[in-house]
């Protein structure tokens, strides 16, 4: 009776340990980014994170696709989406394995480091903007180290 009690509540537990799955089921399954300069961005996209975009067709609007941190990205241009800001609204923000690497690769894409990087926690973090001026925080730390959100939240 106790290892089945003790196997329920590891089982109850597993979403929370693993961070797969929460109760409502809930995934990102795409982020999509209005570009004006979309060669650039691609460029950057591509060189700093490996996205391996690729022109997409979508209902008659050429866009580009590809996947950052096993998300896929959507670079639609601003002529269809009009989005209007004078700054990002959003922050994307990845971990990230060689810091020092990566950066450089952000320079040598188009893309500009906002100041420099600090060290909190453990983690080494600076705030990187891609041609279009969207801003990415890199972090460092060890992946199987990130929180998880608590079930159901």
């Amino acid at each position: 009776m106790r290892t089945m009690l003790l196997t329920l509540a590891l089982l109850a537990m597993a979403p929370l340990v693993v961070g797969a799955q929460s109760r409502d089921d809930y995934q990102i399954a795409r982020i999509t980014v209005a570009t004006t300069r979309m060669n650039a961005m691609v460029r950057f996209y591509n060189d700093v994170f490996h996205a391996r975009m690729k022109e997409v067709d979508i209902g008659g609007i050429t866009m580009q696709t590809g996947y950052v941190a096993g998300l896929e990205l959507l670079l639609c241009p601003n002529q269809v989406s009009r989005v209007r800001a004078d700054l990002n609204r959003h922050m994307l923000r990845v971990r990230v394995g060689d810091f020092d690497a990566l950066l450089k690769r952000v320079r040598g894409s188009g893309g500009t480091v906002d100041a420099a990087p600090i060290m909190t926690s453990g983690e080494r973090i600076v705030s990187v903007r891609d041609p279009d001026g969207n801003t990415i925080e890199l972090v460092t730390s060890s992946i199987s180290e990130r929180p998880r959100a608590p079930v159901g939240f």
